[in-house]
């Protein structure tokens, strides 16, 4: 996967989710170093093909605790998104 997306900016971590047996679920979380990588990404890898697989690619978007009881939610190009996404829990994550 990192392979895939680093052509659109650094590529500071990639998560693959996996089930209880350790096997990949289906969606991954690719985090770069910087918002418009990961829109560029998300516009140019939409529908890619990784294998077998169809892409769908999405913006992630992240609830900190205040917004799950109620405040605001951090989206990408909010100016305090990187404070946010430091304490954030994910939400739907991008899949990949």
């Amino acid at each position: 996967l990192e392979a895939l997306f680093a052509p659109h900016g650094r590529v500071k971590s990639v998560k693959l989710y996996r089930d209880e047996l350790d096997r990949p679920k289906g969606d991954a979380l690719v985090t770069f170093a910087k918002p418009g990588s990961a829109r560029q990404a998300a516009t140019r890898c939409h529908g890619a093909t990784l294998g077998p697989c169809v892409l769908k690619v999405e913006l992630a978007t992240f609830h900190s605790d205040a917004a799950l009881r109620g405040g605001p939610v951090a989206k990408p190009g909010d100016d305090d998104w990187d404070r946010v996404i430091g304490a954030a829990a994910p939400a739907p994550a991008a899949s990949a």
